[in-house]
């Protein structure tokens, strides 16, 4: 395995779109030699690239708990979210970096703030269906949209317990406005996707793992 073509093609895709702003680069690297001097020099701790990655983002992704003063002194918004809406916060928690997220949430993190960005997608895909006439109803009336997680825990990469939204009609089969629960950590997912198939007059008996299809889907 050429893991130095690996290591390659991580970084230029991390670069793509990032206009070779340094700051972004010594906090990737976990660089305080390298932030203090750019900083030093006038770099904009707030400089952020085509999807909003942040220098404090990628030092709270990558550990770097110097780097992270650095640019917090430097004044550093400790709430500047990325464009899918994760925030410094989010992203040290996700890593497990405690004393970085005690860092930030003494400059103001918010402990509440939500990633909205695929919520938002999900609402403007659902609004766009509705909109359009197709027979007797809408496109959304006839469609299925299945909206939600890979896992239910995914510390434990457990993929029982796993919050899903079936948003549409699909074709008079989906009755909404509801809100189904299922024995805990017995029901695996392939058992939902089953059932959707069903829906789809796809003949099959089994889907992954899955050990029977859902009551009242």
């Amino acid at each position: 395995m050429d893991t130095s073509a690996q290591s390659r093609g991580k970084c230029e895709r991390r670069a793509a779109g990032w206009e070779h702003r340094s700051a972004l680069w010594a906090a990737y690297h976990g660089d305080a030699r390298a932030t203090t001097v750019l900083l030093g020099a006038g770099a904009n701790p707030g400089a952020s690239s085509d999807t909003g990655m942040t220098p404090l983002a990628l030092a709270c992704e990558a550990g770097s708990t110097d780097v992270v003063k650095l640019l917090l002194k430097a004044r550093a918004d400790a709430n500047q979210a990325l464009r899918n809406g994760e925030t410094p916060l989010m992203m040290a928690a996700r890593t497990g970096r405690v004393p970085i997220m005690k860092l930030l949430l003494a400059q103001g993190a918010k402990v509440d703030a939500r990633e909205r960005y695929h919520v938002q997608m999900l609402t403007y895909l659902r609004k766009k269906l509705s909109d359009i006439t197709e027979g007797e109803g809408s496109l959304l009336d006839h469609s299925l949209i299945l909206y939600g997680s890979n896992m239910g825990n995914s510390k434990q990469h457990l993929h029982y317990d796993v919050p899903h939204v079936l948003v549409g009609g699909a074709s008079g089969q989906l009755q909404g406005d509801r809100q189904l629960t299922y024995a805990s950590r017995s029901v695996p997912t392939g058992n939902l996707l089953l059932s959707i198939l069903d829906k789809f007059k796809v003949g099959v008996d089994r889907f992954g793992d899955s050990t029977g299809r859902l009551e009242g889907i």
